[in-house]
């Protein structure tokens, strides 16, 4: 059986990071408090082995909508895991507990995990994950498509006064259109400016590879 000290050697360069240390990069000998591991990202022998150490956190992968990071606390023992889920809305599951966790800010079991440290690189990860979800959500929902709503509005209203949208049959006023460009252009920014936060811990994550798409 693998070791909690050999899986956190062995795992990919990339995925498993030390939370709240100065240069993120594990070191076995000097670990920080949390251990943070990309899931969604990391090759599936580091995730099985992973389950193999905590094998509580077994049922969470394989839920229909599985965890895209687990967080380890070394010190208080617990992990926790988290993703997007239908609807694209995020999910804590506290393993040890094995309840949900509901709005993390009024959590007591996450406000112990991250020692009431809303600023740690946890709490920014789990905020920017749920600000892309609700984004991802957001965008997909809306009429068309940035480029296609765009080209609408370039290409001028009709002798009626309405815009069409390429592939769309509604005819919409001058101001609803420019309310849809607005909305999209909110949700795209949305998107990234949550992925880059993400991909600032994880370089290689494909974060719009995080999208459900269960709506």
């Amino acid at each position: 059986m693998t070791s909690a000290i050999e899986w956190i050697e062995n795992v990919q360069e990339g995925w498993l990071i030390s939370a709240d240390s100065y240069s993120k990069r594990i070191d076995s000998g000097k670990l920080g408090d949390i251990l943070i591991f990309c899931s969604s990202g990391a090759p599936a022998q580091d995730v099985a082995d992973l389950i193999e150490i905590y094998p509580q956190i077994e049922s969470t992968f394989q839920a229909h909508h599985k965890p895209d990071f687990v967080f380890i606390n070394l010190k208080l023992k617990s992990v926790l895991c988290a993703g997007l889920g239908r609807k694209d809305q995020i999910f804590i599951f506290d393993v040890g507990a094995g309840v949900f966790v509901g709005s993390r800010h009024k959590s007591t079991a996450y406000i112990n995990f991250i020692a009431g440290a809303f600023d740690s690189d946890v709490d920014k990860i789990i905020s920017a994950l749920e600000s892309f979800g609700k984004a991802s959500y957001d965008y997909a929902h809306l009429v068309s498509n940035m480029d296609s709503v765009d080209l609408a509005l370039e290409n001028g209203p009709d002798e009626n006064g309405g815009y069409h949208i390429e592939g769309e049959d509604e005819v919409l006023s001058r101001a609803a259109i420019e309310c849809l460009l607005i909305a999209h252009k909110d949700a795209d920014q949305g998107q990234r400016a949550a992925a880059e936060v993400l991909t600032r811990y994880f370089f290689e994550l494909d974060v719009y590879g995080l999208v459900t798409g269960d709506y």
